[in-house]
Formats: structure tokens, C-alpha cells, sequence
């Protein structure tokens, strides 16, 4: 080596490194550049991805590690499900369909199947809902159509609904037998979601059926013990085993039973649980007699309505485009809510605007749902049945199934009807709302919650592995973080309590769920499901609810009823005394006023309205027994049929009463009353 040569290499500078942290593309000539291994040489897409070699600070690296790491792996990866081999003949028919069918023969054969499907679907459920029922032998007979928890005919409703001495109540075909026809799954259907006071029990999340329960035919053709009149006619029919909670079914009430001394709780059928006891009188109750004759359209269709709406969507999953796939499960979907499997609105065919109705309001929903589709279609569902290089194409165009038809089949289809059919699937489950009150209320809420909290979490970490594999965890990751700050937001609103109703639900994890694995098929279908099922349902609910609106009919305690807190046997008084904060009424005018309006008392006895009067604290039980023919009637016959005649169970329950707007305040719970000894059992806490 020469001398110059030496010189030159003695004094040539190398790039400091550390002068180049946070340089991109650091400008050094070729002759600058010295031979250098690969471990000294990183590759330019790492140099991007994590920093300099050498950052400067701690903080410097988390950062680097942070970003890298939201940003996804260094070769993103979103692959459509492999076909699966040992269904090759099946996974290869659709290619083979395309191939041997022109796109216009397809188009017609599509239109044509679509047609007949729906001409199916109307020979099978028109009838139901259009066409009378009618008694054969029997053509002046009348078919009363109810829902599950229709018992207007037979009791108005809760405490006064009924009015005094329940005169206003319907005396419902006191003179013959009335037959009704019910829907399918009241098995369920029948439970009541808000408190009923049935004498001091207070009933919630089951059927309201009073005594009744199954029995030998008899004499007169009547198959039930007598059930309280204000129990619900087809719960008790499912209760009895009359009605069929897969398939409804018509049964035969008779009112003949009268007026009972006493109702005992009996063992119900399908599942159902047991009747409630209730052991003092009633003014009235029905019977179910044996149906004779047959009666035209009493089976409810909406089963068989729902398997054939599953079976002929196979091929439609199988051979059709991604596009064609969705658009059509999802309206077919849709419309098997709304017209079999839960109708919004009862339709008696008596009546024949009322399936106009359910129509129209079906319609209604249809087309913003119609809107929201797209919006789900373009963000997560073309993508996830797409190839990624098909990613944007023009949904319009007829494209092939991409990666596994058969996986669409057995991981996409069964679970979005899992979530469709939500009212027989998760609606079963101890769970009624999410919120803390309903939680604690309900027996098993909790532990359901919990169980489904730790489902929902691997869920959604499995997902969002998916995600970050697929490149896009940085993108989706600020979109969640905004909705989940204006979720927040929306809880803070004063008056106002946040309700995720499953729609929203939904709503929030498909764009979760736009990638291209299996598991994105599953959780896809399942929310899609369940978005129809809430709109097709329930309509497009407000994501913010008033305090009021979520009682469901229940007291909302801004009238506070008196007390009784002391009774006299030997004249047969009780008295009672205002329960409110004395303090509280003269700081609050709202309240001043509407205690002024409120100047009367209603007393319900059996949860009978038996007394209305001005407020004066004291009644005097005995003479209102005397003096009131009916429950004088009620009384004599209880004590006649006791097997100990000395006392019966009187229910009382107070409340302040407006004469002039004749509006109830709320009612106390019930107090115990031993007529005649006048054993008084304090009611629980709380209002009815």
C-alpha cells in the first residue's frame, strides 16, 4: 500500500451515528459509504418502522415501540378463508355454476327463485293473518285474537285500572263461552318486565297466571281449575298445556267459574312455571273448557315460516355473489322478524287494517335500514367477502364468492340467524336490561352478565389480533376511542340514562369486524343478526332514554301514598298518615301543588278498588264490608268455605286520588289484614 493511500484511509471521517437519530434519509455519497455487514446495515423498512438504532432517551424507544406496534406487523396479512377440502365438490359448484351460466341467465334464474320464495312464503302466512278464523258447525262463534300479554278483554290492567267495584272492567261473555286464539312462544312471551302486586307477592320476569292449572275433564267440559280473571289468557292456555308455546293454538274460556274463594298455585306445562297461589277471593275468574269443534287458522306459521325462510337461503349463500348474498339474507332476515318470529303489532284478521298496519310500520323501518346496510357494506361487509384485490371494486358488479363458499355456509349463516332469532335465543337468558337495578332484581342476571363479559372480551381480542394483523388496528383504534368519548359524553346528559340496545350494539363492532377470517364471519353474522332483529323489532330506539320511559308502567313514587299504621277491631277502624317529607313538600312547589289536587283516598281490597272518599286518615273496614253489596257477597262466601271460619286475608293497599283529573297517585304495598280479628301484617317498603 502506497503511502498516499495510507494517508487517505487515516484520515477519511465515518458518519457519526448519532448525528443521524431522527433522519430519514441520511445523504451520504457511495464513496462514503464503507463495506458494512447486514447486522450494522438494517433493512430501510425496519429503519422506518422502529426509529434509530440507537434512540436517545427511554421515552425516545417506548414511543418508537408504541407506534410500530399500533401501526401492525411489517407485512400486513388479511387472507380469505382457504376452501376446505373435504368439501372440495361443494366449494367448487359455485365456480362451476358461473361458468356454465351466462350473468343474464343468472339474473333471471335469481328473479324467478325469488318469486317463487316469496310466493311460498305468502301461501304459508297470509292466511294466518288475513282470513278469519272460523268454528266449524258454529258460524255466529267469535275468535278473539291476543298477544302473549293481551288481557284487555278479560282484566284492564294493574290496581284501579278496573275502576270501582271493577265495574268498568268488561264482563266478557258472562253468558257463554268466548274462544281465543294465541301466537306462538308464550311460553316466554307471557312474562311480565314490570311489578304487579298479586295480593303481598309482588310478580316479575314470569307468567301472570293466578291459580288455574290442568284437570280431569268434567261433567261440563271443563279441563282447568278456575284462573284470576286478571291473569293473562294465553299464558294460562300454554300454562294449562292447551296452547302449543311452538305452534300457538286456539283454546275455550268460560267465566261460569265466577267469583273463587281462593286460587292454589299448580305445576304448568312445557317448562313453564308454576301457577301463583293467591288465598283469599276474587270477584272473578275463567275457566278453559274442551274445545269441540274445529276452528279454522289456529295454528300460528311463523316456525314453519322460519325454516323454510333458513332452508331456501342456502343457495343463495352457496351460489350467489358476496352482494347478492347479503342484500337478500339480510332483507329476508328483516322481514321474518317483523311477519312471523316478532311482529311489532298484533294483527286480527277480524280487522283487516291491522296487518296494513304492521305492514306499513314494517316499511317504515325498512327503508332507513336499507341505508344503514350500505353504510355496513361499505366500511366492513364488502371487504370481509371480498379478495384483497377486489377490495374496491364496485359492489354493483356481480362478483365471485371469493375464498370459501362453504364458509360463508357454516360460519356466517347459522349465527347471523342466531342473532335474527334474538326473542328465542338471548331474550331467554336471565338477562333483561344492563342496568344495575334490573341486575339485581332479576335471579342469575349477574352471573349471566359475568359469563358473557368474559365471552365478549375474548371475542374481542381475538378480533382485534385480526385487526392489527390485517394492518389496520392504527385506523380502527381512533375510530373507537371517538365513539367510546361520545358514548360518555351521551351518559353525562342530565335526565337522560344511556341504553346500548342490541342494534347499537351492533352497530359499534361491525366495523370491528371487517376483516377477512372466519372468525370475522362469525362475529359478522351474529351482530347483523342482532342489529335486524333490534329495528325490526323496536325500531331505531334512542340511545339516550328518559328515567320515566324506562320504568315500563312501573310507580314512579313522585306521589307518595299514605300509611296505615294502626287498625281498632272493636269498632273495625284502620287509619293511616302521610308517609312524605314535610320538609321536602314545602321546598319543593311542584310537589305543594300537586298534594293539593290529591285530596281523596283509594283503598283496593284484593287488589279490587273497593272505596274512594276524601282523605280524612281513618275508614271504618267493617261498615265498608257491610254496605258494599259485593264485597259483602265475597266475604260471606270466603268465611263459608274456609276450613277455619274465624278470619280470611284481606289485601289492602292505599293511595291518594285526584277527583277532579281522577288520576291515582301510587299505591302502597299490601298490608295483611285477618278480617274479622283485625291481625294486621305491615306491608314491605315500596310502592305498586
Amino acid at each position: 500500500m502506497s503511502d498516499e493511500q495510507r494517508s487517505s484511509l487515516l484520515t477519511h471521517k465515518r458518519p457519526d451515528p448519532e448525528s443521524q437519530i431522527g433522519s430519514e434519509s441520511p445523504q451520504v455519497t457511495p464513496q462514503e459509504t464503507p463495506q458494512s455487514s447486514p447486522e450494522e446495515s438494517p433493512e430501510p423498512e425496519l429503519q422506518t418502522r422502529w426509529g434509530a438504532l440507537h434512540p436517545k432517551t427511554w421515552k425516545d424507544s417506548l414511543k418508537s415501540f408504541f407506534v410500530a406496534w399500533v401501526s401492525g406487523p411489517t407485512h400486513p396479512r388479511d387472507d380469505p378463508p382457504q376452501p376446505i377440502w373435504k368439501l372440495r365438490q361443494l366449494e367448487l359448484l359455485p365456480d362451476r355454476f358461473r361458468r356454465k351460466v351466462s350473468p343474464t341467465s343468472r339474473v333471471i334464474i335469481l328473479l324467478v327463485y325469488m318469486l317463487v320464495w316469496i310466493a311460498i312464503w305468502s301461501r304459508v302466512l297470509l292466511p294466518y293473518f288475513t282470513e278469519v278464523p272460523e268454528v266449524k258447525g258454529d258460524s255466529d262463534a267469535t275468535v278473539i285474537s291476543l298477544t302473549c300479554t293481551d288481557a284487555y278483554d278479560f282484566w284492564k290492567g294493574k290496581n284501579a285500572a278496573c275502576g270501582l267495584d271493577a265495574k268498568a272492567c268488561p264482563k266478557l261473555h258472562q253468558d257463554k263461552d268466548v274462544i281465543i286464539r294465541c301466537p306462538a312462544l308464550c311460553d316466554r312471551g307471557s312474562w311480565l318486565y314490570s311489578s304487579r302486586a298479586v295480593g303481598d307477592q309482588m310478580i316479575k320476569y314470569r307468567g301472570l297466571f293466578v291459580g288455574g292449572g290442568e284437570k280431569e275433564r268434567d261433567e261440563d267440559g271443563t279441563i282447568t281449575h278456575p284462573y284470576r280473571a286478571d291473569s293473562f289468557p294465553c299464558g294460562a292456555a300454554v300454562h294449562a298445556g292447551i296452547v302449543s308455546p311452538f305452534y300457538g293454538g286456539c283454546a275455550k274460556a268460560s267465566f261460569s267459574s265466577g267469583s273463587q274463594s281462593s286460587f292454589a298455585a299448580q305445576k304448568g306445562h312445557y317448562g313453564v312455571s308454576d301457577s301463583i297461589e293467591f288465598d283469599s277471593f276474587f270477584p272473578t275468574s275463567y275457566v278453559f273448557t274442551e274445545l269441540e269443534s274445529k276452528v279454522s287458522h289456529c295454528k300460528d306459521p311463523r316456525l314453519v315460516v322460519l325454516f323454510l325462510n333458513i332452508l331456501l337461503g342456502l343457495p343463495i349463500v352457496i351460489l350467489g355473489s358476496s352482494t347478492v348474498f347479503i342484500w337478500v339474507i339480510m332483507s329476508v332476515g328483516f322481514w321474518t322478524i317483523t311477519l312471523a318470529t316478532d311482529p311489532p303489532t298484533l294483527v286480527d284478521p277480524a280487522s283487516s287494517e291491522t296487518f296494513y298496519e304492521l305492514v306499513s310500520l314494517s316499511l317504515g323501518r325498512f327503508l332507513p335500514t336499507c341505508f344503514v346496510m350500505y353504510f355496513l357494506w361499505e366500511v366492513s361487509i364488502k371487504r370481509t367477502f371480498s379478495k384483497p384485490q377486489e377490495e374496491n371494486i364496485n359492489p354493483a358488479d356481480d362478483q365471485t364468492p371469493t375464498g370459501s363458499p362453504m364458509s360463508r355456509l357454516i360460519f356466517w349463516y347459522p349465527f347471523f340467524w342466531l342473532g335474527v332469532l334474538n326473542n328465542i335465543t338471548f331474550d331467554r337468558l336471565p338477562v333483561d336490561r344492563l342496568t344495575l337495578k334490573d341486575l339485581k332484581a332479576q335471579p342469575g342476571a349477574l352471573l349471566t352478565v359475568s359469563v358473557f363479559a368474559v365471552i365478549i372480551v375474548v371475542c374481542v381480542i381475538t378480533q382485534a389480533y385480526s385487526v392489527w394483523l390485517s394492518g389496520r388496528f392504527n385506523k380502527l383504534i381512533k375510530v373507537y376511542i371517538m365513539m367510546f368519548a361520545a358514548l360518555f359524553a351521551i351518559a353525562w346528559i342530565p335526565g337522560l340514562t344511556l341504553r346500548i340496545h342490541h342494534y347499537i350494539f351492533a352497530l359499534m363492532f361491525i366495523p370491528g369486524c371487517s376483516t377477512r377470517g372466519r372468525t370475522a364471519y362469525v362475529f359478522q353474522g351474529l351482530l347483523l343478526g342482532l342489529f335486524l332483529s333490534g329495528v325490526a323489532r323496536w325500531g331505531y330506539a334512542s340511545i339516550a332514554e328518559t328515567n320515566l320511559s324506562l320504568l315500563r308502567g312501573e310507580p314512579a313514587g313522585k306521589i307518595t301514598p299514605p300509611t296505615i299504621f294502626d287498625v281498632n277491631a272493636a269498632d273495625g277502624m284502620i287509619y293511616w298518615e302521610d308517609s312524605f317529607d314535610t320538609a321536602e313538600v314545602k321546598n319543593s312547589t311542584y310537589l305543594t301543588n300537586e298534594l293539593t289536587k290529591y285530596t281523596h283516598v283509594s283503598l283496593l281490597v284484593n287488589d279490587v278498588e273497593r272505596y274512594i272518599d276524601v282523605n280524612e286518615g281513618k275508614l271504618n273496614l267493617t261498615e265498608l264490608v257491610e254496605n258494599n253489596k259485593y264485597l259483602d257477597e265475597l266475604v260471606k262466601m270466603s268465611m263459608v268455605q274456609q276450613a277455619d271460619p274465624a278470619d280470611i286475608a284481606l289485601y289492602l293497599r292505599i293511595s291518594r286520588y285526584d277527583p277532579k283529573s281522577k288520576r291515582h297517585g301510587d299505591y302502597t304495598k299490601a298490608y295483611k289484614l285477618q278480617y274479622p280479628s283485625f291481625n294486621l301484617t305491615k306491608a314491605a317498603s315500596g310502592v305498586t
